[in-house]
């Protein structure tokens, strides 16, 4: 937060954004979050879906200036509306980013299901061949005797 508060007063900017690339993120640091002026997301440049962040925040960004130059009486519903669509918008991501969670455990257990169903199916032929050997034993043996 030191980083981003002293970038902002160099450029002399009302809003700072710092990215954060995903494999460098903290623990515990949500993927989009807002502290006052500044917004804190992560980025992965393998991750198409990880631009929404930096998308989001840029317009969030854009509204917080609009919002700072415009304090009138006039404009205190449009801040509130800004401010809503902001809690909104980091609700959202921080949906999606559970969404991503469950489709990758999902897309994992299906595969394990998929690996257990093989080698069942595997073990079970095994099994049926000895029985297929052993039936055709006893029918040699029988018919011998």
């Amino acid at each position: 937060m030191e980083e981003i508060e002293g970038a902002r007063k160099n450029r002399q900017a009302q809003v700072g954004i710092f990215v954060f690339a995903a494999a460098a993120v903290p623990d515990g640091l949500q993927s989009f979050a807002r502290y006052g002026n500044d917004l804190v997301i992560t980025w992965d440049p393998d991750d198409p879906e990880s631009d929404l962040y930096i998308k989001a925040a840029l317009s969030v960004g854009r509204a917080l200036v609009i919002r700072e130059n415009h304090e009138s009486i006039e404009t205190e519903h449009a801040v509130a509306a800004i401010e809503f669509a902001t809690r909104t918008i980091e609700k959202q991501l921080g949906h999606l980013d559970q969404i991503k969670t469950w489709a990758e455990t999902a897309k994992n257990s299906g595969e394990k299901i998929a690996d257990r169903a093989n080698r069942m199916r595997a073990d079970l032929a095994k099994e049926v061949d000895a029985l297929d050997t052993q039936i055709m034993g006893l029918k040699t043996n029988g018919a011998q005797a």
